[in-house]
């Protein structure tokens, strides 16, 4: 996915209405709104100078580690379907691509917190969808008792028998 794709991706998530039912603190929807525009200037201030010497104010990396602290949150505790994933998902990917720029390693370890809660997550997903499969495997076979079963069960009834007289 191209860096424009993920900006649209963002912007047009947060230009929804439904973004609200993720994100029902207002404060922290303008918060995610502000910084989006903010990171994006100064992404796009250092892809133009070709540096990574861009200045920045400290108040913004302050309001991304609080982004980070509600997506993780968020993570945990709601419920979430896949367009908020996606989203969370672009939106920890122009972080990461900003904090290049400020080099902050608290930013850096919630940013791989937070992948890796997703990721967690996903393969929960996969892990509990898996065992509904087996579960209705299992409940079709369950009462499936073929002849050659019970002919089998009363041959090892009767090695057991002889076994305890011996």
């Amino acid at each position: 996915m191209s860096f424009k794709e993920t900006v649209n991706y963002i912007e047009d998530f947060l230009n929804k209405d439904y973004s609200f039912y993720y994100i029902d603190n207002y404060k922290m929807h303008d918060k995610l709104c502000y910084c989006k525009d903010k990171m994006l200037s100064d992404v796009k201030t250092g892809i133009e100078k070709e540096s990574n010497n861009i200045d920045y104010f400290e108040e913004i990396v302050q309001d991304v580690k609080k982004i980070l602290d509600f997506f993780t949150q968020s993570i945990i505790l709601n419920k979430r379907d896949d367009s908020f994933n996606k989203f969370i998902n672009d939106f920890l990917l122009l972080i990461f691509n900003w904090n290049k720029i400020v080099n902050d390693d608290e930013i850096q370890q919630k940013i791989s917190i937070n992948k890796e809660l997703l990721n967690y997550h996903d393969s929960m997903i996969v892990t509990v969808k898996v065992l509904q499969e087996l579960l209705q495997e299992y409940e079709k076979i369950k009462h499936f008792s073929p002849p050659s079963f019970e002919i089998s069960r009363h041959y090892l009834e009767s090695l057991e028998k002889r076994l305890e007289e011996e």
